[in-house]
């Protein structure tokens, strides 16, 4: 009894997860082969997640746009070095902040390359 109430638990679970995949194909935009477009460059997508969680630490940037802590530090130091947010130490953990105007020029004169089409 104790085995077949285990294998059917499996099997019940294993039919739960097929129809989760089912949903998420289904849900996804029709195109050419899945097609995806990402407007936003990695470092655009750090600078937005910067600029909604200023007191997030790399590794919660990290997680939340999809790469390693190593491209956002890279990216953190790339956007700093551009003027584009600054860095204040607090105890030993950093906080960013976004410079708007800055945002706001960078996006006028070369606003494809951060968007990615430059």
């Amino acid at each position: 009894m104790l085995i077949r109430d285990l294998v059917q638990a499996t099997i019940d679970e294993r039919e739960l997860e097929i129809e989760r995949l089912r949903l998420e194909r289904e849900a996804r935009p029709r195109g050419e082969a899945g097609a995806q477009v990402q407007f936003l460059t990695n470092a655009a997508r750090v600078l937005t997640m910067v600029a909604r969680e200023p007191g997030a630490t790399i590794r919660e940037i990290a997680s939340r746009v999809g790469e390693t802590e190593r491209a956002v530090w890279g990216h953190l130091r790339q956007l700093e070095g551009a003027g584009l947010l600054s860095r204040e130490r607090t105890g030993r953990r950093n906080r960013y902040q976004v410079d708007q105007s800055a945002v706001e020029r960078q996006l006028l004169t070369e606003g494809s390359a951060l968007l990615g089409s430059g």
